[in-house]
């Protein structure tokens, strides 16, 4: 299992899962952000695409602007049963995303945490594919205090 923090939420951990999944799937050899932000949306509960939807942003869109640049960037072609490697910037993206819980006065880290850390790591992949649909640091911190009041 990659790295399960007890103060990620299911949903969180789940998306996290995923994102292996997703990586091993499009034959890429590591799991980078742009695999955990494409984990977020194939989750089965809906939050991060009703949240993502309500912020001006068409999830459809964004979750296949992933696919296509993850599949474009493809990897060694190698289908691996065992667990793909974290990349360090996804590490630090992950330990991010908690720092954002905590620093809010969070008792869990969801999505949205995830979205704060992605956002404020301006050189990774994903990064670069929300403020392509416009989504920045500030925006999305705005929403989260404005959705926890």
């Amino acid at each position: 299992m990659l790295i399960m923090n007890n103060l990620f939420t299911d949903s969180m951990k789940k998306a996290i899962e995923i994102a292996q999944e997703e990586a091993v799937k499009l034959h890429n050899d590591f799991v980078g952000t742009e695999h955990l932000l494409l984990g977020v949306f194939k989750t089965d509960d809906g939050a991060a695409r009703t949240w993502i939807w309500n912020m001006g942003i068409d999830p459809e869109a964004l979750a296949g602007n992933i696919e296509k640049g993850l599949a474009a960037a493809g990897g060694i072609g190698i289908t691996r049963n065992s667990e793909l490697p974290l990349t360090p910037q996804t590490k630090r993206v992950l330990d991010s995303a908690a720092k954002e819980a905590q620093a809010l006065n969070h008792e869990s880290v969801g999505f949205e945490h995830l979205f704060l850390a992605l956002l404020a790591d301006a050189d990774s992949a994903a990064s670069l594919m929300l403020a392509d649909f416009g989504l920045d640091y500030e925006k999305v911190k705005k929403s989260i205090n404005q959705s926890h009041l």
